[in-house]
């Protein structure tokens, strides 16, 4: 019971997301302790679990890794220290870089240009009466991919040394040829003895052609509203371009019509 305590400890969040931290630093245990002002054992125990440093090391922590507090203690998914951030962050599910990465597309002075067209494909996509039939998909795959990955975990060693190759490569290119070879295998397998017990093949087929095909339609219904959404926002821009032009010819129009008559007057 000690031990499952301490692997509980070991796997909590504020331990979890220190050694994240350091590794992706690259800070050494002995370089932070001399930056928190403490021991380098007093670190160590903070890592895996041992130990909870008072309220002032938790906020020196955070700020030597540039991390909210909340961050640190799992009040938060979002490590970042802006507030207004944050709360864009946890309100859409977005991940800090793809708010940096649209920040950074309209930051772009000759995007502007676009920032219309972006403005608009983004909030139809997400906006597309279809685009919770995505999500639905999404879900649905990631069941299949849940149940699959238990019914083959246990054997998929076995499977893969009778193939030769990761089955992973089979299900990247998951064509007629593929489908066979992978049917043929399991068929052999099952005739096998083993010391678990091998479960039928068709049932581990079934689960991966429903893997393929729920991929396929979801690539289907994804491109689909992908192409729907450009071709509209495409279009409206284009529409918008031609009535500047059009408004633009006619003011150089009525320019020009203004200096002849000026120079009409003149005469």
């Amino acid at each position: 019971m000690k031990n499952a305590t301490k692997a509980d400890n070991y796997n909590n969040i504020f331990p979890t997301r220190l050694r994240d931290l350091m590794k992706k630093r690259n800070i050494k245990q002995s370089d932070l302790a001399e930056k928190l002002g403490v021991s380098r054992q007093a670190v160590g125990q903070y890592k895996d679990g041992k130990a909870q440093p008072n309220i002032e090391t938790i906020k020196e922590i955070a700020k030597e890794f540039d991390v909210s507090a909340d961050y640190l203690l799992g009040l938060s998914e979002t490590p970042t220290t802006d507030k207004d951030l944050q709360f864009v962050c946890e309100y859409t599910g977005l991940t800090e870089k793809a708010i940096e990465n649209l920040r950074n597309i309209y930051a772009i002075r000759y995007m502007r240009v676009y920032n219309d067209i972006l403005n608009g494909c983004l909030n139809d996509f997400l906006s597309h009466p279809q685009i919770k039939k995505v999500f639905h998909k999404i879900e649905d795959l990631m069941s299949i991919e849940n149940e699959l990955e238990l019914k083959y975990k246990e054997y998929s060693k076995i499977i893969e040394c009778k193939l030769n190759r990761p089955i992973s490569e089979l299900l990247v290119d998951y064509n007629f040829t593929n489908r066979s070879l992978l049917a043929d295998t399991l068929d052999d397998l099952c005739s096998w003895e083993y010391d678990i017990e091998f479960p039928d093949a068709d049932e581990i087929l079934k689960l991966i052609d429903d893997r393929a095909s729920s991929l396929y339609s979801l690539s289907r219904l994804y491109d689909g509203i992908s192409e729907t959404v450009i071709k509209k926002n495409f279009e409206k821009e284009k529409l918008h371009m031609q009535e500047i032009k059009k408004r633009n010819e006619e003011l150089s129009q009525n320019e020009e019509l203004q200096n002849h008559e000026e120079g009409a007057e003149e005469k």
